[in-house]
């Protein structure tokens, strides 16, 4: 009777580490592999769930059991299991934090009226990508989830905003698809860090009455909400080009 005791402890103690270290490997797995083309965003999205539903099990156990003065001999491999469970419920949390209540939309601008067209970047594009038409009956969802965003109005000629907008880009890491073809505008994408999704950037600038009024414009190709990301982008753009 006592071995098969001590057998339980022992058991729900490798359980506890190998759920623990699936999940805080099958995230960043889900993620890079996804990058890399190793599988689709599907797929990698997939492993990054049952990556969290994973890191359930460890916390669960250690909660359940290690606590208990009857299993004071497995208590190390619990908690364990309980701090490697919970990395991936951190970034889970993080991930849901960050986006908020961000609506399920994909495309969006700085002018909702009449946005910035794209056309260099959508030689780039996949047929099975997110259309780039402007969806006008999200425009109205937009402006009550992101108020704040709005064109740059800056006292800079034309030439000057175009120079300072390419500097910005650049400092934020974007690779610039063309600048040249059509005079006013700026063209780019910008790569995300884990999963390595391509989003499509078009600038416009235009001359103003106190100078230049610029807008932006930033599409996920893939996904039907971006948790943000969008609008987090043009944001920063916005943040770093006020900075002159």
């Amino acid at each position: 009777m006592t071995y098969s005791h001590e057998a339980e402890h022992h058991t729900r103690s490798r359980i506890s580490l190998f759920f623990a270290l699936s999940g805080v490997i099958m995230l960043p797995l889900g993620a890079l592999g996804t990058k890399f083309g190793l599988w689709s965003h599907h797929i990698g999205m997939i492993m990054m769930v049952l990556g969290f539903l994973a890191a359930l099990v460890p916390v669960a156990l250690f909660l359940g059991f290690g606590w208990h003065a009857g299993y004071r001999s497995e208590r190390p491999a619990l908690l364990w299991g309980f701090i490697l469970g919970l990395l991936p419920l951190f970034v889970a949390i993080s991930l849901y934090t960050d986006s908020g209540e961000a609506p399920i939309i994909h495309d969006i601008s700085t002018d909702t009226t009449r946005p910035p067209e794209y056309q260099a970047v959508l030689q780039l594009r996949d047929s099975g990508d997110n259309p780039l038409d402007w969806q006008s009956a999200e425009a109205e969802t937009q402006r009550e989830a992101y108020p704040d965003l709005a064109p740059i109005q800056t006292s800079l000629s034309l030439q000057q905003a175009r120079t300072r907008a390419l500097q910005v880009a650049a400092e934020l890491g974007w690779e610039i698809v063309d600048s040249d073809s059509r005079p006013g505008y700026i063209e780019a994408v910008d790569t995300t860090f884990w999963f390595g999704f391509k989003d499509d950037i078009v600038i416009r600038i235009e001359a103003s009455s106190t100078g230049s009024s610029i807008d932006l414009r930033s599409a996920s190709r893939v996904g039907s909400g971006d948790m943000g990301a969008n609008a987090k982008r043009i944001r920063a753009f916005i943040t770093i080009f006020n900075q002159q």
